[in-house]
């Protein structure tokens, strides 16, 4: 098996020419939220902007785009290239919903591809929205998302707006006064996490990653549709437990054949380790005014790292949630816009089976939000569900 390492900042598909030399954060951590990043010296990471996504990349996202609609009946959108080059989110053409999907992925901890049968539920979801932390998290403070009764919180939700946000947002002097107006924001992109629980006994483990997705649910035709294409793979960065900013350090990474990625988490490291999928920060204003609801999702597993020493699996505590963030549009910075987030999912533990980790603008959830429509009814969201792997 050939595995490539990949690099903290690094982008499938969509990479500066600096990649290599991230700058110290200057986002900070509030009690209600998550969000970290690295700052490129370049183009300003998390909100990366650098070369062009590649025609291979957009070849590969349609294809699977076209498999999946034909399989599976899913209402999805393709790649495509701006003139920016951004990557668009498009507005779909078809008008067909269903709830399943196909997916091939590596088979136990050797990388190999098979199909496999659907792991996702709504009550997966729901409870990913309603349900406590099944762990302390070790060595982060206490946030609201990490010690409290409902971590996971809708807050930009699928009303992307400044003005709605809550007043710490409203308040902050960094944030320009242009992006606290009642303008819709048109930049996404996803973003997952893993952390080491209280008493993570394992140090020969991996943490195997694969289908990051972003779906919303369209006012007009109140059908799901996909977010940014289908890529594979994942891109990672360390950050300080303690305060959750940009650490200069590697993340050990395995990159697999089918495009899922192997994180090795060191027990007792003072990092939590932040990924985001491959499209980087994504342009949506063809569809953000259509969004009436978000679902995002990833899956994991823990996986062996080395095969010549014990399986400590059993003894691993280890966690991801889930989220996304807007931004105003695909010039603003992090440091300008400090995005409040979509939204997160709570922490869950990870397992040796592939499970996924969800977010979903319900209303069963906590609501940071000052408005009434960025969720929706978890009934409806139960009735009308997106597409599940």
């Amino acid at each position: 098996m050939r595995y490539e390492r990949v690099t903290p900042i690094e982008y499938r598909g969509n990479e500066c020419e600096n990649a290599g030399t991230p700058q110290r954060s200057t986002l900070r951590m509030l009690t209600s939220l998550l969000f970290s990043g690295a700052l490129c010296a370049s183009c300003g990471f998390i909100d990366h902007e650098g070369a062009p996504i590649s025609e291979e990349a957009i070849a590969a996202a349609n294809a699977a785009n076209a498999e999946n609609s034909a399989d599976a009946g899913v209402l999805e959108t393709s790649v495509v290239a701006s003139a920016g080059g951004a990557t668009v989110a498009s507005k779909p053409t078809t008008t067909t919903a269903t709830s399943t999907s196909r997916t091939t992925t590596p088979a136990a901890s050797t990388g190999a591809a098979v199909t496999s049968t659907k792991v996702n539920t709504i009550d997966t979801i729901i409870n990913d929205m309603t349900l406590e932390n099944d762990s302390r998290l070790d060595g982060i403070p206490n946030f609201l998302w990490a010690t409290g009764p409902q971590p996971a919180a809708v807050l930009m939700g699928a009303d992307p707006r400044g003005s709605k946000m809550q007043s710490w947002w409203l308040n902050m002097p960094s944030v320009l006064a242009q992006y606290k107006d009642s303008d819709l924001w048109s930049a996404y992109v996803q973003w997952f996490i893993v952390f080491e629980g209280v008493g993570n006994g394992a140090n020969n483990v991996r943490v195997e990653v694969r289908n990051p997705r972003t779906y919303y649910l369209s006012r007009s035709t109140n059908t799901w549709n996909v977010v940014g294409g289908l890529l594979p793979g994942s891109s990672w960065f360390q950050a300080w437990k303690t305060d959750l900013l940009w650490a200069n350090d590697n993340v050990d990474a395995r990159r697999n054949a089918d495009g899922s990625v192997a994180i090795k988490i060191n027990r007792g490291s003072p990092y939590a380790t932040h990924g985001i999928w491959p499209q980087g920060k994504i342009d949506i204003s063809p569809i953000v005014a259509d969004i009436r609801a978000l679902f995002v999702t990833v899956q994991a597993r823990l996986v062996v790292d080395n095969p010549a020493l014990p399986d400590d699996r059993a003894s691993a505590n280890l966690l991801m949630h889930v989220g996304g963030d807007y931004y105003p549009d695909m010039s603003a910075t992090a440091a300008t816009s400090f995005p409040p987030s979509a939204g997160l999912s709570r922490s869950k533990r990870i397992t040796s089976n592939w499970q996924s980790f969800n977010f979903a603008t319900i209303d069963a959830a906590r609501q940071d939000y000052q408005g009434s429509t960025a969720s929706i009814p978890t009934s409806l969201f139960r009735s009308n569900p997106p597409p599940l792997e």
